[in-house]
């Protein structure tokens, strides 16, 4: 699969691909990927070789499934499976089907890794398949992540250290105590992104601004519960970039973009959120499948998405107020 140009996608995914990914663009760096491979049990003469273009992820091998991240030039095939939680499925295709393309491959060195939590349930069927071809080979994420660290490669590069210790917590089991914004995963990636994520953001917010004014103003004509409430753009609403609105004096009411539901949900990425304790009962059993929950810490969510908007369009900011609109009087007035 080649790796996506989406920040979005990249930025809220949060299962095994999201750790390939992350851990492929770490790789981008050769001092950063010998160490990777190495400590991954590669033979420093194939180490030596293997470019950032020779890694990619998720490779379709047809009917023989995709491993989650492929090694390829022209002397070796190497594949790594990943897996993150010590309940993860093991599938028939990747200790039968992986080993058996590695071994057609007709390249001078091929390798099967399995790159597993300690305690990992399908542990028993990983070893028999080691046992029985020498060229797979087991990997704890916990010994991969304590050997790389003695390098210190999390001290000379701040995007580093925060990649790092993301894997770290994520998996040796330890509480997550940093939370990536979209703005900062992008830098791992390449700087277009940046860029493109800086001109996303900045066109974002003048369609809201252009919005919200009319939003307030549609309705208060029927009712005058609502007022302007703050900007979510700041570094303490990560998943949130959009506005709040005040209904009978509190900030009850938010919309923009939302990062709450993805990728779980990502039709609700642009999306109008009600504390849902303002919402009549009987409306609420009229959105059905138009709506969904987030509990945070204070308060119950009600989400309902909204429309999709070329935000370069000139009279996307009134289209965008007219959606806004229509869903809040439907809910609250």
């Amino acid at each position: 699969m080649e790796r996506k140009d989406s920040i979005l996608y990249r930025a809220t995914k949060e299962n095994e691909d999201s750790i390939s990914e992350l851990l492929c663009n770490l790789m981008r760096e050769k001092y950063v990927r010998d160490i990777f491979l190495i400590h991954l049990g590669i033979p420093q003469e194939i180490v030596k070789d293997i470019k950032f273009d020779d890694i990619s992820s998720q490779v379709d091998l047809k009917e023989n499934g995709k491993p989650d991240i492929c090694l390829e030039n022209k002397d070796a095939l190497i594949y790594i499976e990943n897996k993150i939680g010590r309940d993860t499925q093991l599938q028939a295709n990747q200790i039968y089907s992986y080993p058996n393309t590695l071994k057609s491959s007709n390249k001078k060195h091929y390798q099967m890794i399995y790159l597993i939590p300690k305690g990992y349930k399908h542990l028993a069927e990983i070893d028999t398949v080691c046992k029985g071809n020498g060229f797979c080979k087991k990997i704890f994420w916990d010994d991969f992540l304590i050997n790389v660290s003695k390098h210190e490669i999390a001290e000379s590069n701040l995007v580093f250290r925060d990649c790092f210790r993301f894997l770290e917590n994520k998996l040796l089991s330890k509480s997550i105590s940093i939370k990536f914004k979209p703005e900062e995963i992008v830098i791992m990636y390449n700087a277009k992104d940046l860029k493109t994520a800086n001109n996303f953001f900045i066109k974002l917010k003048q369609v809201i601004d252009k919005a919200d004014k009319i939003i307030v103003e549609e309705l208060n004509k029927e009712s005058k519960d609502f007022s302007h409430g703050n900007w979510c753009f700041d570094e303490g609403n990560e998943n949130e970039k959009g506005k709040c609105l005040n209904y009978k004096g509190k900030q009850e009411i938010f919309y923009g973009l939302n990062l709450n539901l993805v990728p779980k949900h990502q039709e609700f990425l642009l999306s109008v959120a009600i504390i849902s304790k303002n919402i009549d009962c009987k409306r609420m059993e009229d959105l059905q499948k138009e709506k969904e929950i987030f509990q945070d810490n204070e308060c119950e969510w009600t989400y309902i998405k909204m429309d999709k908007y070329n935000l370069t369009d000139d009279e996307s900011g009134e289209a965008f107020a007219k959606n806004v609109v229509e869903i809040i009087k439907s809910l609250l007035l």
